[in-house]
């Protein structure tokens, strides 16, 4: 059995990693985050996360969503971070009672990060 870890607050989880190192394009895994681990459904995949240091934004309706992701990773640049290499690229973190065809989601965006090495 799974179990969300805030029942309250849950909410639906999109997950993304590079197809291939060095690559441009991504898989992306829509997810749930569960407290504990339980059989994993039939056809379905679990992906355990590691920790790490995130740049957080969140993305609001009316906002141009590449503009979102260009403005958090200019706020990385400038704390000199950099997106975390060899991990997922990017969480996005909906709510969970939004209409998932909602042509202008909210969301919030997720970047592991890490410092830049001097």
């Amino acid at each position: 059995m799974m179990r969300w870890k805030d029942e309250a607050n849950r909410g639906l989880l999109g997950l993304s990693y590079h197809a291939a190192p060095g690559a441009d394009r991504f898989t992306h895994y829509s997810a749930v985050e569960v407290a504990e681990r339980g059989q994993v459904p039939e056809g379905m995949t679990e992906i355990e996360v590691p920790a790490f240091t995130y740049a957080r934004t969140e993305h609001r309706k009316g906002q141009s969503i590449e503009q979102s992701y260009r403005n958090v990773y200019q706020w990385m640049e400038e704390q000199g971070d950099s997106p975390l290499q060899g991990g997922p690229t990017h969480f996005e973190e909906y709510p969970l009672l939004q209409d998932p065809d909602d042509p202008d989601p909210e969301f919030v965006i997720l970047i592991p990060m890490e410092k830049k090495q001097a």
